[in-house]
């Protein structure tokens, strides 16, 4: 498949590919500098008792939290591959607010319109980001049997704990 094919169908010299998950590769990768910047700027003198410092717990747990994040967008990315045939519909999910639950994860509460004549499932992608504006945890949510022009509820978790202010963004939305 390549971008803008109508206006370069003579030129092949000038059709470039589109590659479905370049976002998704891009946010796997920019949880890397998260992890990094936690290593290094958490260093201290001491060990634990155990010859760890606190610089070493500090990249450990920044290495697990890169690694959460990856498998989380990884999930998400097996998910959204599965759908054959859908249509993507990103604007069609509007995030209406954010919340903690009582086990101190993440909830966005979501609103998806149907705006065609038929019922249609959806697939949505929410990514919910720390105060500091860090991607933090991917969530997919299916929305089943939405009947045609109507609005429809869901809430999307996330698979951690979140301290703090959350946001969530929906990046992308398949219909089906």
């Amino acid at each position: 498949m390549y971008a803008d094919e109508s206006a370069v169908r003579g030129s092949p010299a000038l059709r470039k590919p589109i590659h479905r998950n370049t976002g998704l590769r891009a946010a796997r990768w920019a949880a890397l500098p998260v992890a990094a910047a936690l290593a290094l700027g958490l260093s201290a003198c001491g060990e634990d008792g155990n010859g760890r410092t606190p610089a070493d717990k500090a990249a450990s747990a920044a290495s697990q939290a890169a690694t959460s994040v990856r498998n989380a967008l990884d999930d998400v990315g097996h998910k959204f591959d599965a759908i054959k045939h859908g249509t993507a519909v990103p604007r069609d999910v509007t995030v209406e607010s954010t919340s903690h639950d009582a086990d101190g994860r993440a909830t966005a509460s979501l609103s998806v319109t149907n705006t065609t004549d038929k019922q249609a499932d959806f697939l949505i992608q929410v990514d919910f980001h720390n105060s500091s504006g860090d991607l933090v945890d991917a969530v997919v949510v299916t929305v089943n049997d939405a009947a045609p022009g109507s609005k429809v509820s869901a809430t999307a978790r996330s698979h951690v704990d979140i301290k703090g202010d959350t946001t969530a963004k929906v990046p992308r939305a398949l219909r089906y």
